[in-house]
């Protein structure tokens, strides 16, 4: 991790990228403040030792004093790039929310007009089925259907039950609707 935050304040940056550079930056501007504590006790003590009339030259007091000027401007610059990269942040943190937000509704519509479709071919389904059994049963097909009576597999067909539905099972393209449906909504 290195400090990058002009390239991250110019250019479309993830929200991790962005938060990344306020994390260096704070830890740089502790490191500096540390720093501007030993120029300041510096500055002081030159002054010090001049109003005990030791041989401090004025030369010597103007450098310490630029160097603390100068550090003040560092910890400026700082504490405002830190201000900006967090406005940065927020906004990018709303548009990657709504980004999500829109692509989470496409994701719903996909899947609703999925689900239409499949309700669509398993009331094909239930049609067939249904006329196929009032074949056998007459018109108590229909009443044998709605108590879920029709449903019940003889047990004498059992083993052919079984053997269809893993037929039938295995042919099943994934992911189901299903599979797709918890996918989006562990999203």
């Amino acid at each position: 991790m290195k400090l990058n935050f002009l390239n991250v304040l110019k250019q479309k940056s993830p929200s991790n990228d962005i938060a990344e550079q306020i994390v260096l930056l704070e830890k740089k501007l502790l490191d500096v403040e540390k720093e501007k504590g030993k120029l300041k006790e510096s500055a002081k003590e030159l002054r010090q030792r001049k109003l005990c009339n030791e041989q401090i030259i004025d030369s010597q007091i103007k450098e310490a004093d630029t160097l603390v000027k100068d550090i003040d401007l560092t910890v400026e610059a700082i504490t405002e790039s830190i201000a900006k990269l967090k406005e940065k942040l927020i906004a990018t943190v709303e548009d990657e929310k709504e980004a999500k937000r829109v692509n989470a509704g496409k994701k719903h519509r996909e899947l609703c007009a999925e689900r239409n479709m499949l309700d669509e071919e398993l009331a094909r389904y239930h049609a067939r089925f249904l006329a196929f059994a009032e074949t056998i049963l007459g018109s108590l097909a229909d009443v044998y259907m709605k108590d879920g009576r029709l449903f019940r597999c003889p047990g004498d067909a059992m083993h052919i039950f079984e053997f269809e539905y893993k037929k039938a099972k295995g042919a099943i393209k994934h992911p189901t609707h299903y599979e797709k449906k918890l996918e989006y909504e562990q999203d």
